[in-house]
């Protein structure tokens, strides 16, 4: 498969699945969103130092061994920083349409949701620029302004692939949840046939409420492992169509040769497509190449 072709999500699953265990790192970073903040900061900065490698025109892998939680997490602030300005500027804008044309509109309503889909795939082209050269600031540089206008198209292309991934994760576990939602259901009729009829309802006496909240916190119980697997599936999609994401916008940046770039100040280069990337000097002021706490 050409490297540097359109099929993004064909190019990252096959990142994703280049080496054996692949699963594991998938798993952690799942379990790692359960982590308030500094889990969501420490997944995002990984999924963008992955990224940055790909960038660069590394087929790699997923690291699975020594990974650095803490430059995981300032990546992800970093990220979240750099992407913040695309985000907010999007939301000013679906306020503005609904301002001139109404909120209801069902027009305003499709047009809000598919710059806000747009909106999440250019946050992250800001923040995978900024990791490239481990400054925040690098999030608002012209380049990446002049990177949308070369190719938008692959802009759309890869916010199409987040949100067909994301419908089908979200699809499959609806019908997990609904024959779990249903099993449950089932449940509280068999021990509570009396909540159908307000006048028995109404006559229930304390021990008869005391044997329904036992029956019922039974079945709360009985039914517990099933809606905390459900939650971390739904965790566990999300989190491979957050990483399917990253990795697109990573193989979109290989089309603007990243190893050519000089600072973040400097326009666009030439899109000559390397072969073999070469290593800026260490410590120099252009792009920076990923750092070892990452490397294999």
């Amino acid at each position: 498969m050409n490297p540097y072709d359109g099929h993004y999500y064909a190019r990252s699953r096959a990142l994703l699945k280049s080496q054996r265990g692949w699963i594991k790192p998938l798993l952690v970073l799942a379990a790692a969103q359960f982590v308030p903040v500094v889990g969501a900061l420490g997944v995002t900065g990984y999924l963008l130092e992955y990224a940055r490698l790909v960038a660069w025109g590394v087929d790699a892998a997923p690291k699975q061994k020594n990974v650095q939680v803490g430059a995981c997490i300032r990546a992800g602030w970093r990220g979240f920083v750099a992407g913040l300005g695309a985000a907010l500027a999007a939301t000013l804008i679906e306020m503005g349409l609904g301002y001139l044309f109404g909120a209801d509109s069902e027009v305003v309503s499709f047009v809000a949701s598919v710059l806000s889909l747009l909106a999440g795939t250019v946050s992250v082209v800001c923040a995978l620029h900024a990791t490239v050269y481990q400054n925040f600031r690098a999030g608002y540089k012209r380049r990446i302004g002049q990177m949308l206008s070369g190719d938008f198209a692959g802009i759309v292309r890869i916010s199409l692939v987040y949100l067909t991934v994301s419908i089908v994760v979200a699809l499959a576990l609806g019908v997990l949840i609904a024959f779990l939602f249903i099993q449950i259901i089932g449940a509280f009729t068999d021990i509570a046939p009396m909540l159908a009829y307000s006048d028995t309802l109404e006559a229930m006496t304390v021990g008869e409420a005391y044997r329904f909240m036992q029956q019922f916190l039974a079945v709360c119980s009985a039914y517990a492992p099933g809606i905390a697997i459900l939650t971390f599936l739904a965790v566990l999609g999300a989190t491979y169509a957050q990483l399917i994401l990253v990795l697109s916008v990573g193989l979109w940046f290989r089309r603007f040769n990243v190893p050519a770039w000089g600072s973040m100040d400097a326009p666009l280069p030439p899109r000559v497509r390397p072969v073999n990337p070469q290593l800026p000097p260490s410590g120099g002021s252009g792009s920076q190449y990923p750092p070892s706490d990452y490397t294999r």
